[in-house]
């Protein structure tokens, strides 16, 4: 999904939910809108975490350690595979944005990890495709919608933050659950 559907999505549900005719009229909240965003990838990429692979090699035996610079986007390891061609084992530690390989380990390796999504800012284009995961997307306009309401005083957030919840408690039950195919997204997306 583009943040521009994420963002049309959130509008649509405050306009739905509050009392006030027109409040996404409002430039201050159509402001607020890009850093919603962002604030609710982030947090909806801490529970489904967005997967990347980062491949490189290793030809020389040095002492010590080799000290590999992780991606800028790093968040957490998943796992690291490697294909040893001197049949040393993997010996390996992370330290700060640093991946610090023995000296004797000499091969391919494939580091699996978990990404910050990018950042969204007022200067991010509508046609950006967001990197949480698709099922997220569709939690994420409940999120915006929510955290706008909280500020109108005459709208009833409650109940409509309460659906929010609702469908993260969901998306976080499908993720301990994903590896045995029980959770559909109908469950999740339900009627926007």
């Amino acid at each position: 999904m583009t943040l521009s559907q994420i963002k049309e999505l959130a509008v649509k549900l405050i306009d739905e939910y509050s009392n006030n005719a027109n409040l996404t009229d409002d430039e201050d909240i159509r402001l607020k809108l890009n850093g919603l965003c962002n604030l609710g990838q982030i947090e909806l990429s801490l529970i489904k975490k967005i997967k990347k692979t980062y491949e490189f090699s290793i030809d020389e035996e040095v002492e010590g350690y080799n000290v590999i610079t992780l991606p800028d986007n790093f968040m957490e390891e998943n796992r690291l595979r490697y294909y040893s061609s001197n049949n040393s084992i993997l010996s390996y530690y992370i330290q700060d944005d640093k991946l610090k390989i023995a000296g004797n380990c000499l091969g391919n390796f494939e580091f699996e990890y978990f990404a910050k999504p990018q950042e969204i800012t007022e200067e991010t284009s509508d046609d950006y495709e967001l990197e949480i995961d698709l099922i997220a997307q569709q939690v994420l306009p409940y999120y915006v919608a929510s955290d706008i309401l909280k500020s109108d005083v005459s709208a009833n957030y409650t109940a409509f933050e309460a659906k929010y919840n609702a469908k993260l408690e969901i998306l976080m039950n499908s993720v301990r659950q994903e590896d045995n195919g029980l959770i559909t997204i109908n469950q999740i997306i339900g009627n926007l």
